[in-house]
């Protein structure tokens, strides 16, 4: 699903935060940028959760953090 993400991010300008405990690799485009966060359950859920605003797209198939993320209107 990634490289579609990318794909679509860059095709229409769009920033991209990939949130994770661990280095992953990312494409070098200043659009793209890699959050790492502390290790720990769901401290990346937690970081995406708090810093998703309402016009921002999450991409997850986490469930629960997808209800949170509609909860506080975000898509």
């Amino acid at each position: 699903m990634k490289p579609e993400v990318y794909r679509v991010a860059k095709r229409y300008a769009l920033p991209v935060f990939v949130v994770a405990n661990a280095w992953i690799e990312t494409p070098a485009d200043p659009l793209v940028e890699m959050v790492i966060v502390k290790k720990g359950l769901n401290s990346a859920d937690d970081w995406i959760a708090e810093n998703a605003l309402a016009v921002d797209i999450v991409v997850t198939a986490d469930i629960p953090l997808a209800a949170e993320v509609l909860e506080q209107g975000g898509h």
